[in-house]
């Protein structure tokens, strides 16, 4: 017996989410995203902003300071940090944001905290900044570039990018420079695992990790690109100049609607389902993605996702075709 399903009514695993906007409370621009859930981000900008989302929208918390922020990363719901113009480092702690001492005046663009006692920060100059014993302090950059983005794997495994293609790798307890495919400045880079990772930049640029080395990938952009963010191997965005949204699934990289052109400069995923992104004069965007239908889980069925409603009625189905076949038996 073949029981045939018409599946035109069932929702199916390839569905595709969209990016809208979302209301701001700030017109400067903005330069990073980092959610701690799905309830609970921060996002910082031009003129020391910063903006907290909670409660379903996004409102303005009291900054210590008016220089540019350009990072913020949260270590967790409590605990967070941020970096900016003039070697600016903000602590997020007690329920809110203070400046730290810092050893450097140069410029900081990017920071990534392994955990509350141990961070990365990178900035102009090929700028190093490491956080340890509860202080901020300088140590060795192999290169005078300037490096735009830091991504640890873990305590001991780290990488930075920067202008000219520069690509430094952090191991054994110190950085050192490896060999890059391109000349472009990299602005981005995020770290699958030890082994598997992303860099994206100007003109476009996407450089792939794997093994062992970085090599460049067809891009489906010239736009320069910001920022990079992996939810798996599989499944990750990149975002940047004009509005320009980018999604990584079945193996290629692919140009998506944006509802702006306003140039995006980060990009932050929850999930698989729910992410966010920010860039200039305040814009925020969210994505959302196919949820699972009121009912029950989603389960993939024969390259099909359905839900428990519908199981329901395939049982009902398969039931009465179990009820035929066996009077026919009878009747035999």
């Amino acid at each position: 017996m073949v029981l045939v399903i018409l599946a035109a009514g069932i929702p199916t695993a390839n569905a595709q989410g969209s990016w809208s906007t979302v209301t701001s409370p700030t017109t400067n621009n903005l330069y990073s995203v980092f959610m701690v859930s799905a309830s609970d981000g921060w996002a910082v900008g031009d003129s020391g902003t910063i903006l907290h989302y909670s409660g379903g929208s996004w409102s303005t918390v009291t900054s210590p300071t008016g220089a540019v922020l350009f990072s913020v990363f949260m270590v967790s719901g409590g605990d967070g940090w941020a970096v900016g113009e003039g070697g600016k480092i903000l602590h997020y702690s007690g329920g809110s944001w203070s400046t730290v001492t810092s050893p450097t005046t140069e410029y900081l663009h990017s920071v990534f905290m392994v955990s509350g006692g141990d961070g990365w920060a990178v900035g102009e100059g090929g700028k190093i900044l490491h956080y340890s014993g509860g202080s901020w302090s300088t140590v060795t950059s192999p290169t005078t570039n300037w490096l735009w983005s830091v991504f640890m794997v873990s305590g001991g495994d780290g990488w930075a990018v920067g202008d000219s293609g520069t690509i430094l790798h952090y191991s054994g307890g110190s950085w050192s420079t490896v060999t890059s495919p391109t000349t472009d400045t990299l602005l981005s880079v995020f770290m699958v695992s030890g082994s598997d990772g992303w860099a994206v930049g100007d003109s476009g640029t996407i450089l792939h990790y794997s093994g062992g080395s970085w090599s460049t990938v067809t891009s489906p952009t010239t736009d320069t690109l910001f920022s990079v963010f992996m939810v798996s191997g599989s499944d990750g965005w990149a975002v940047g100049d004009w509005g320009t949204i980018l999604h990584y699934s079945g193996g290629s990289w692919s140009t998506v609607t944006s509802p702006t052109t306003e140039p995006l400069r980060s990009v932050f995923m929850v999930s698989g389902s729910d992410g966010w992104a920010v860039g200039f004069s305040g814009t925020i965007l969210r994505y959302t993605g196919p949820a699972p239908p009121v009912g029950g889980s989603v389960t993939p069925v024969n390259k099909l996702v359905v839900s428990a409603p519908y199981l329901s009625l395939l049982v009902l189905i398969g039931a009465a075709a179990v009820a035929v076949a066996t009077k026919r038996k009878r009747k035999a």
